[in-house]
């Protein structure tokens, strides 16, 4: 059983299309037997598709989510282990994460995260892409964003890196950097 959970926040508006592509090619990749449930976040949840093997109909549902918001990271790591990963208790699960990992709203707390994560035998795959991986071309200019402070600072160093290590560590899952735009 895989979730594949997928950040739809302000943050990423911009790579929405790179976001729908590195999922697809996450679904193509995974083997047939493995069923997927797809939930992105943002400012809230959102259950795309619960678990199934229907590859095309992931695949399809994929074209409904929509960026925008701020990052709940954390809320929906803690939504995925209490509530999505309840029916499938007992039976091998992973959470694979596509992000940026830069939680700025959620109400639960990045230890209470790793507690529920060792309690749940759930595996954890942060794949984290930087911001600043964002072709330029795709960020829009300081003067013309909503948020001219989170576009002017992309590049900023983060506790991301640092938390996607420790989520995978607490987990026995592995984190995956993304170095480059093609990984």
């Amino acid at each position: 059983n895989l979730v594949l959970l997928l950040d739809v926040s302000g943050s990423v508006e911009e790579r929405i299309d790179f976001i729908r592509k590195a999922a697809r090619d996450f679904l193509n990749t995974a083997s047939r037997q493995d069923r997927i449930a797809i939930i992105s976040f943002r400012d809230d949840i959102q259950i795309i598709s619960d678990f199934t093997t229907d590859r095309r109909h992931l695949s399809q549902k994929l074209d409904e989510i929509d960026a925008g918001g701020a990052t709940s990271l954390y809320d929906a790591l803690g939504f995925v282990l209490a509530d999505t990963l309840k029916m499938v208790r007992g039976e091998r699960t992973a959470i694979v994460v596509l992000s940026d990992g830069d939680d700025n709203k959620s109400f639960v707390p990045f230890p209470a995260i790793l507690d529920a994560i060792a309690e749940s035998g759930a595996l954890i795959y942060p794949l984290y892409v930087p911001s600043g991986l964002i072709p330029e071309s795709s960020v829009p200019r300081p003067e013309s964003t909503l948020d001219p402070l989170r576009t002017r600072y992309l590049t900023l160093t983060t506790r991301a890196e640092e938390e996607g290590k420790q989520l995978a560590a607490v987990s026995g899952g592995v984190y995956y950097p993304i170095r480059q735009l093609r990984d």
